[in-house]
């Protein structure tokens, strides 16, 4: 993050190919990773390990200050490790790992 300055740690996920970040009308921030059945999908979301059950983009920066993240690894459908799976949510992982 050091090249690319950010504000909040959801701004990261504009510059990760295969993931797409919006923000609607309301400036509600939404993480989208590219699908297997459907174009774009929900990711789940693990902080240090942790399954994070409802996490949304806007938590993540509310959770994780930019200067506290030490990685990021984003996972399509199938590509996650068994202890970054959550059941059959037909979507990826983004799992973050602070310092």
């Amino acid at each position: 993050m050091r090249r690319f300055p950010v504000t909040v740690t959801s701004d990261v996920f504009r510059r990760i190919p295969g993931v797409q970040y919006e923000m609607d009308d309301k400036g509600n921030k939404f993480i989208k990773l590219r699908g297997a059945f459907e174009p774009w999908c929900d990711p789940i979301y693990f902080v240090d390990g942790h399954y994070m059950t409802n996490l949304s983009s806007a938590d993540i920066d509310d959770w994780v200050h930019p200067s506290e993240v030490a990685g990021i690894e984003v996972y399509s459908e199938g590509t996650a490790p068994a202890q970054f799976q959550a059941g059959l949510n037909g979507c990826g992982t983004i799992v973050i790992w602070t310092k």
